[in-house]
């Protein structure tokens, strides 16, 4: 039944989306402005895909509480993670129309982030309850932005979050949680249709910022332990929480420390991203897209395995994974200063 409903939620997705083109081409263009943005490709194109995830996304959850037999969320918590949803939305939606301060935004962010430590989406390491609180508050807002500075080329964040979803799903048991996943899923799945290289539509912020949060706050409820996994300790929670969304936690990290180290501020977008940085190297758009995600996918069974072994060595494996963080974001590093030594890219203050 969760599957039916799941390959229903794709072909509804399919449909929007393609409703959402054809309004852009005939009424939409005709009667009002619409904001698009100048991306990788030379093109403008719509910045409206996260509008079919919302719409999927209630679906999801009418669909899980309705039809799921064990419903795992409490009625209180679904309601702070279906407010959480709301807020991101709403705010990604306003950024593609008016184009909002991040201050603002990250006022937004922080508001989810409470949402979802209500829910019990949160940190549960042994220390004050307070710095739980912070952890949670820094995690959401983190995954929020690391997904939206990541959708700078066609597929690249819609394909990422697929798979992330994937793993995610994986370690589920029957509940209602799993409908949402599911339904998400498939509703990208659809969304990647127009998506793939060459895009005929972008996700935006409003898509970026809805999948950011419920993969942020989804994450932190499947990786504590009370969903049928084994305990970790906080190094072991820590790296594999880490592990598995490493994918667009590096791209941020790297971009972040290459402006704030060019004197330029990591919130105004750029043509120095880990994407752009394999591109320069004469890698074709659906080239770099596979790329992510079967890095997503080696991220996702590390993370799988890490976090549900119980063998001896822990340590060990703790280096290893460590080593393997640092080496992958110091290659983009070395990558990225080779082309900046080419003029492949420039920094302006």
């Amino acid at each position: 039944m969760i599957w039916l409903f799941a390959v229903v939620l794709g072909l509804i997705s399919v449909a929007v989306n393609y409703l959402l083109l054809r309004f852009l081409k005939t009424l939409g263009t005709k009667n009002q402005d619409q904001r698009v943005e100048l991306r990788w490709s030379h093109q403008a194109k719509p910045t409206i895909g996260g509008i079919s995830f919302f719409t999927g996304l209630l679906l999801s959850v009418l669909g899980g509480l309705a039809l799921a037999d064990v419903v795992y969320l409490g009625d209180q918590s679904a309601i702070w993670l279906l407010l959480g949803a709301i807020a991101a939305f709403l705010m990604g939606l306003a950024d593609d129309a008016f184009n909002t301060r991040p201050l603002l935004k990250f006022m937004v962010q922080f508001v989810c982030g409470v949402l979802a430590y209500a829910a019990g989406a949160q940190f549960g390491f042994d220390v004050p309850e307070v710095v739980n609180f912070a952890l949670t508050i820094f995690w959401v807002v983190a995954l929020m932005n690391s997904l939206n500075m990541l959708d700078n080329m066609d597929g690249i964040t819609g394909s990422v979050s697929l798979v992330l979803l994937a793993v995610i799903a994986i370690l589920l048991p029957p509940c209602a949680l799993q409908w949402i996943v599911a339904g998400m899923a498939f509703t990208l799945a659809g969304f990647l249709r127009f998506n793939g290289p060459p895009a005929s539509i972008f996700m935006g912020d409003s898509g970026s910022q809805l999948i950011g949060f419920i993969l942020a706050a989804i994450s932190l409820l499947v990786w504590n332990a009370g969903i049928d996994l084994p305990e970790a300790d906080g190094i072991g929670f820590t790296l594999s929480l880490v592990l598995l969304f490493f994918t667009p936690l590096c791209d941020t990290a790297f971009v972040s420390f290459n402006r704030l180290r060019h004197r330029r501020s990591p919130f105004v977008g750029g043509r120095d991203h880990t994407t752009h940085n394999l591109s320069y190297l004469g890698w074709s758009d659906r080239r770099i897209a596979v790329f992510y995600v079967l890095w997503s996918m080696v991220n996702g069974v590390g993370a799988i395995s890490l976090r549900t072994y119980e063998g001896h060595h822990l340590q060990r494996w703790y280096l290893v994974v460590t080593g393997y963080l640092l080496l992958v974001w110091i290659s983009f590093l070395i990558l990225s200063r080779r082309n900046l030594k080419q003029a492949k890219y420039a920094y302006h203050s």
